[in-house]
């Protein structure tokens, strides 16, 4: 009987340096694999022995960690093209907010210079100190850290509505802080404008210092692109670029839902740790998403693994109070200490009452809480707890948190 010989035309991926192979009949009833070790033969044609298939790996590897190297360089280049041109806008915009606020305060120079005097032009008839008779301006710098602040300073009046003052900005002042008042005591009868509670603040120019820059961890259960349902995921997104554009550090975590498995948004996600709590193991993986850092926690008691959506219904509140405590029991398992815990919604609401509960105590000395309400329809108790332990909340439109971050006017 004569040789019958099969022939088939195939297309070589660029960078594959072994064809792996195995043949079958038409219905794929019988297969042959070489002995259950299929048939390899490198690209160059030719059997593959040991030696050449640790010699193309060896060359595949560093083709990789080129092609990585170059990328990451294209990468970061372009983030920081990207951060000099919000660089611009954000003192552009900075121009606008301060000219916006000339009806109620500005200072000369526009914006105060570190180790010369600074004039501040203040406007009682314009806020809550329309009554007063005197206006005291109180001062600090740095957020009202600097170890020096002067005392209270009566503001005098000038020929139009506006009080002046002048002092002395320190050398190492990056940010002088503003308070007014009534009068220079502490009496109960003083009336204060603290910019709804924020304070006044202007950044300096030419600072012998430097702010300090925070690390946020967001705990949240929905986010853009890859885990949205509504506008949480959106701001949950949007905000942790924001702030990170101001130089801070931003993380997410998120429940590791079933769905992402399948995304393709997600093929670059890495094991990070493990960790063993609520009578089950958890497996955390990482990824970058949209620019941010995100962390996925992997319960391994099927609560979000095998999901098929964000949200499954009536026994969501559980499923997400547990994830509440799984991500603080991350942070405290990895010595995680970020400055600022920012919640979301009735979703995970509870973990800014477990923080202080359970964890601050136990670890998690550090971090403090942000709030953000988006939905009052749902979880309106899990909410109140939330108002009741965080150290700010709001709604996003509000710009409730934005102060905490951003070293800009209020």
């Amino acid at each position: 009987m004569p040789w019958q010989w099969f022939e088939a035309e195939i297309e070589v991926p660029e960078l594959s340096y072994v064809l792996n192979m195995v043949m079958t009949n038409p219905d794929r009833s019988t297969w042959d694999n070489n002995n259950s070790h299929d048939y390899n033969i490198s690209i160059e044609g030719g059997p593959v022995s040991d030696a050449d298939w640790d010699a193309a790996i060896e060359v595949r590897f560093h083709a990789i960690r080129r092609e990585r190297a170059e990328k990451e360089a294209a990468e970061q280049q372009a983030r920081e093209e990207r951060a000099a041109a919000r660089a611009i806008v954000r003192e552009e915009s900075k121009a606008v907010m301060r000219k916006k606020l000339m009806h109620v305060l500005y200072t000369e120079p526009a914006q105060p210079i570190a180790g010369q005097p600074c004039t501040v032009h203040y406007n009682p008839m314009n806020t809550n100190l329309d009554f007063a008779e005197e206006v005291w301006i109180r001062m600090g710098y740095n957020r009202w850290t600097h170890a020096d602040p002067p005392p209270p300073l009566m503001m005098q009046p000038t020929l139009g509505e506006h009080h002046v003052a002048t002092f002395d900005v320190p050398a190492d002042a990056h940010l002088v802080d503003m308070v007014f008042s009534s009068g220079g005591g502490d009496d109960e009868w003083v009336q204060y404008d603290n910019a709804g509670g924020l304070d006044y603040h202007f950044p300096t120019q030419g600072a012998t210092t430097q702010p300090q820059r925070l690390h946020v961890m967001h705990i949240a259960v929905e986010m853009a692109p890859i885990a949205k349902v509504g506008g949480l995921g959106d701001v949950v997104t949007s905000l942790s670029r924001a702030v990170q554009d101001l130089g801070h550090t931003v993380e997410i975590i998120l429940p590791k839902y079933g769905f992402l498995s399948s995304s393709p948004l997600m093929n670059n996600m890495e094991w990070d740790c493990r960790f063993e709590w609520g009578g089950c193991e958890h497996n955390v993986y990482t990824q970058i998403v949209e620019d941010v850092r995100c962390f996925f926690i992997d319960s391994q008691n099927n609560m979000f693994n095998n999901s098929n959506s964000v949200y499954e219904g009536g026994n969501d509140g559980a499923r997400f109070d547990f994830f509440c405590k799984a991500a603080l029991e991350f942070m405290l398992s990895t010595a995680r200490q970020p400055d600022i815990i920012h919640c979301h919604d009735w979703s995970t609401a509870m973990a800014a009452k477990f923080l202080w509960e359970d964890y601050h105590n136990a670890g998690l000395w550090k971090p403090r809480v942000a709030f953000t309400i988006h939905n009052l329809e749902f979880g309106q108790a899990k909410i109140g707890d939330a108002m009741y332990n965080a150290q700010v909340y709001g709604n996003p439109m509000s710009r409730p948190f934005l102060p905490l971050f951003a070293l800009t006017l209020p």
